[in-house]
């Protein structure tokens, strides 16, 4: 039933709409052609479809007698199905608004119908499939929707994302996050004397070991160039590190003092590095005490270089210093070029993981069996695995509770196929 209300005397609350939107440019449209569908009341006066509508008249238009649609005779279940449907329809909510929306329209369905079951057919029951015909949804996108709107409940910080896509790419990470804290926290039946991972700040783990105890670093720490928010790496993944140029540089600054501090009187150090800073890590690891190789060493990257960027050439290659504390000769006489296939993309478990061969051939170059090899930013713990292989312990440090999690896990999968005894010998498959 249609008819003439005071503006006054119709209530707008509970409304699953709290964003009202550009309303401005909603009663510029009223104005000009003149309301299509009025707003729907109970008779109570209560809204039940047409909030934003109602808004623009009484708000922006400054109205105060207004048509409305009368629903006579409906309990409050109905009147908020009403509601639920008309908003998700119009497809003009927010999109945690329109998640929040179809999970209770989904809910209220279900309570009024009874839950389908999954090969069971029982005449009238209500499932995804009969909340997305009733939206004109997709099945698929409907599920998807459901389960975002429950994430949400268990870690509010997904509503901040710009969009339900990235929204959803955040929830799956906290959810395998949450899985590989659960399984790093378990016991792991393997004798863990060879290596040692330490969940921790790299500064304040590496104040812990005794000085020159250490017969050889090698480390990829961050490089200062805003990966974590400038890169398409940033746009793939979650960087969970400061990557500015002035706190990486300084991070690198302290970490280098205490790297000589720990390292033994004839030892090396080999250090990643981004060639835009090279100068200033030379600097940084001169200033802590090492002699410096000047030029850096070359991992050429086999198997295919980055994808081209329209006008740059792909990359297909990253530098390392060569730093030295005392006189300790090398083991052989190779150049300073390491020509290595890159991680494959499904095999990585960090980012910036390198190849183990690769660091096996560092390690071999630069250490005897039994030595101790650090590196304090650990990532994948591609270190600790290349370092067992060659029959040395390994201390790998790592400050991200996910990240550490994750090196967790692939480094006793390693040892729990390869096998370490008690003294630290790699079985030989």
């Amino acid at each position: 039933m249609r008819k003439k209300v005071k503006t006054s005397d119709v209530k707008i609350a509970n409304r699953v709409r709290y964003d009202m939107g550009k309303i401005e440019e909603l009663a510029e449209s009223i104005e000009k052609f003149g309301i299509i569908h009025p707003p729907v009341v109970d008779e109570e006066m209560n809204i039940i479809a047409g909030g934003r509508r109602f808004t623009a008249m009484r708000d922006i238009l400054k109205l105060e007698e207004i048509e409305v649609d009368v629903l006579q005779n409906t309990d409050e279940i109905t009147r908020r199905e009403l509601e639920l449907e008309e908003n998700i329809q119009r497809k003009d909510l927010t999109w945690q608004e329109e998640l929040a929306a179809t999970k209770e329209l989904h809910e209220l369905k279900i309570a009024i119908h009874g839950p389908r079951v999954k090969g069971i057919e029982v005449p009238g029951r209500w499932g995804v499939q009969d909340t997305a015909d009733t939206i004109d949804r997709t099945k698929g996108s409907v599920s998807m929707d459901l389960k975002l709107a429950e994430g949400i409940e268990q870690y509010p910080e997904i509503a901040d994302e710009p969009n339900k896509f990235q929204a959803m790419k955040k929830l799956k990470q906290l959810e395998e996050e949450a899985i590989l804290r659960e399984l790093s926290s378990r016991e792991v039946d393997i004798e863990q004397d060879y290596v040692n991972l330490v969940q921790g700040d790299c500064l304040e783990e590496l104040r812990k070991i005794p000085e020159n105890s250490i017969a050889l670093a090698v480390t990829d720490p961050p490089w200062g160039v805003g990966m974590d928010k400038n890169s398409q790496l940033s746009r793939k993944t979650t960087i969970e590190y400061d990557d500015s140029t002035e706190e990486s540089l300084e991070l690198i600054r302290l970490c280098a003092k205490e790297l000589y501090r720990v390292l033994a009187e004839d030892s090396h150090l080999f250090m990643f590095c981004a060639i835009t800073h090279l100068y200033s890590m030379i600097q940084s690891l001169e200033d802590a005490g090492f002699e410096v190789d000047s030029i850096p060493a070359v991992w050429v990257k086999e198997g295919g270089g980055s994808p081209a960027k329209g006008f740059s050439l792909p990359s297909a290659y990253e530098i390392f210093l060569h730093a030295w504390k005392g006189r300790r000769e090398l083991n052989s006489g190779r150049s300073n070029v390491f020509q290595f296939n890159r991680v494959p993309s499904a095999q990585k478990v960090h980012s910036a993981q390198k190849p183990e061969a690769l660091l096996e051939e560092i390690i071999e170059l630069a250490s005897d069996p039994g030595d101790t090899v650090v590196d304090c930013f650990a990532g994948s713990g591609a270190t600790a695995i290349a370092a067992a292989r060659r029959k040395r312990k390994a201390i790998c440090i790592e400050k991200s509770p996910a990240n550490f999690a994750r090196m967790r896990e692939h480094v006793n999968e390693f040892l729990i196929q390869e096998g370490v005894d008690r003294g630290g010998e790699v079985e030989e498959a």
